[in-house]
């Protein structure tokens, strides 16, 4: 019976990593993102202190 809780435990740890590794994956989407549009917005001559106030 003791080993139940463990399971139980390590099946919180094991979800709660997964869900910070989705987190992790969906910021570097983000920042990827952030990126493809800055180098959009410069080649349209944007100055990169407006760029940076809108991408913050």
């Amino acid at each position: 019976m003791k080993t139940k809780p463990l399971l139980v435990g390590q099946k919180r740890i094991e979800k709660t990593l997964e869900s910070l590794g989705e987190m992790i994956f969906q910021h570097q989407e983000l920042e990827d993102y952030k990126h493809t549009v800055a180098e959009k917005m410069k080649e349209n001559g944007i100055s990169e202190e407006i760029i940076r106030k809108c991408l913050v």
